[in-house]
């Protein structure tokens, strides 16, 4: 992502065809290639059975039905004992809240490892945050508690420093708070409290919450996330995540390097930064999630091989941005760069504070189908610096700032779209002072120059009012 220039041109339904026939002028390339997805093999995978609430569960138990296990981590340590026995595993999970952070060894072989919910028994849940019931106190007779805060977190780095972009401090800090099961807003400084937030001075060492009017202090205390990534995986390939909830951490999920991923039926909530984080893997399957309520990206994809993405919702995230300033992008529900080869099909993103699908950089062979992007802050889509081809088709897009930015992308694609009641714009098309932007294709690191070139409408219906 980079800062946008000045080349900006607004498409409305009025006068579209002889704007376009001005600008484009060459048909759409070629299209075929569509991300496909190898299927891990699952049969013959060793069950291990973790069941905490089982009056025999114990963690020194060999995890099966009767006598299983306590905890998630010890049913990682024995599926690397199954590896070396050349046995994939499959940990069965029964409901409950679990608050364990797992980091999964690399493995010399490609086993497969598969986490799953015990289907049909409830909710299985890993929670970064712990309950703070004790050590409360209240200031006088205000509606301020006090609790001691041991840690320096500090504030993150901003990662778009080098691009210009502006992030403000209390985005890229790391505390959450919860009362009563609702997120309590941030302040850098006990000085800017105001009802419902809260506030976590290091050097006072003091947790600070101000009530809301009308408010009680719970008795069971507040959740305080204390984990910062739920599962974290580098290396490791056949992977499968399945019907598991991921809330209230620095990150749910963030799975690096390896080969063969799917993710299905899982949730992250409430987490500050991203739901789920992939990035530099192939072959990828994404189906049937739903994202909602972070601080950062719902999901985010980077440097992708073979990308299926199926039937998954990211709403509600981003609430970070809301204190940012800059009139860049920062974060989406979606956001996948550097993919090349993917499907994103029947994906819905609303409510977003900022964009709602955002392809961002070096994207090609990337097909966009049957998505729903409604009422988001910014844009409903967002596609930038990307050579494409991309087809975005059969699409509803309602309710954003504006509907779909191209920002620097070629062979582009609109094909039986319907953009409506937009606020600012129905599609924006930007581009640089005619130098075009300068883009690197990860997988080989050629260098090349885009500009918003090779743009093709079909089939669309652009409206600036959805009556």
């Amino acid at each position: 992502m980079q800062r946008r220039w000045s080349v900006c041109t607004l498409l409305r339904l009025a006068g579209i065809i002889a704007l376009f026939a001005a600008m484009i002028g060459a048909a759409p390339e070629a299209r075929g290639r569509v991300a496909t997805m190898g299927q891990i093999d699952e049969t013959g995978a060793l069950p291990l059975y973790v069941i905490p609430q089982a009056t025999r569960a114990s963690d020194s138990n060999p995890g099966t039905h009767t006598l299983p296990l306590k905890t998630i981590a010890r049913a990682v340590a024995l599926s690397t004992e199954n590896g070396l026995k050349n046995k994939a595993t499959r940990i069965l999970i029964a409901p409950g809240s679990y608050h364990e952070s797992i980091d999964l060894p690399k493995e010399t072989h490609s086993l497969p490892l598969i986490f799953e919910a015990i289907p049909g028994a409830g909710n299985v849940v890993l929670d970064g945050a712990e309950i703070w019931r004790d050590g409360w106190t209240r200031e006088g007779k205000t509606d301020r508690y006090s609790h001691p805060w041991p840690y320096k977190w500090g504030t993150a780095p901003n990662p778009l420093e080098s691009q210009g972009v502006q992030i403000e401090p209390i985005v890229r800090r790391k505390e959450m708070l919860f009362l009563n099961g609702s997120r309590l807003d941030q302040v850098m400084n006990d000085w800017e409290l105001k009802p419902g937030c809260f506030s976590a001075a290091e050097d006072q060492k003091k947790l600070t919450v101000m009530l809301a009017p009308g408010a009680t202090f719970p008795r069971n205390g507040a959740e305080v996330s204390l984990r910062e990534t739920l599962l974290h995986s580098d290396g490791r390939g056949n992977l499968i995540l399945r019907g598991i909830t991921f809330q209230k951490a620095g990150e749910g999920v963030r799975i690096a390097n390896a080969d063969h991923l799917l993710v299905e039926n899982c949730r992250f909530a409430d987490n500050n930064g991203a739901g789920l984080a992939i990035e530099r893997c192939k072959e990828v399957a994404i189906q049937g999630n739903v994202a909602d309520a972070n601080g950062g990206a719902g999901i985010s994809v980077d440097r992708i091989v073979a990308l299926v993405m199926e039937g998954n919702e990211t709403s509600y995230d981003g609430w970070r941005e809301t204190r940012n300033r800059s009139e860049m992008p920062v974060f989406a529900g979606l956001k996948a760069a550097h993919v090349h080869q993917g499907g994103i099909r029947r994906q819905i993103s609303r409510y977003n504070t900022s964009v709602g699908l955002w392809l961002d950089e070096d994207n090609r062979d990337v097909t966009i189908d049957k998505c729903r992007l409604e009422d988001n802050g910014r844009d409903g889509a967002r596609v930038e610096a990307s050579e494409g081809p991309i087809d975005f088709k059969k699409c509803f897009v309602r309710g954003n700032r504006v509907g779909l930015t191209l920002d620097s992308s070629a062979k582009v694609t609109l094909d039986g779209n319907a953009f409506v009641g937009n606020q600012q714009a129905q599609i924006s098309v930007l581009g640089h002072h005619g130098q075009g932007r300068r883009v690197e294709n990860w997988e080989t690191g050629d260098q090349f120059i885009v500009h918003p070139d090779k743009i093709t409408l079909i089939n669309n219906t652009i409206a600036a009012t959805d009556a």
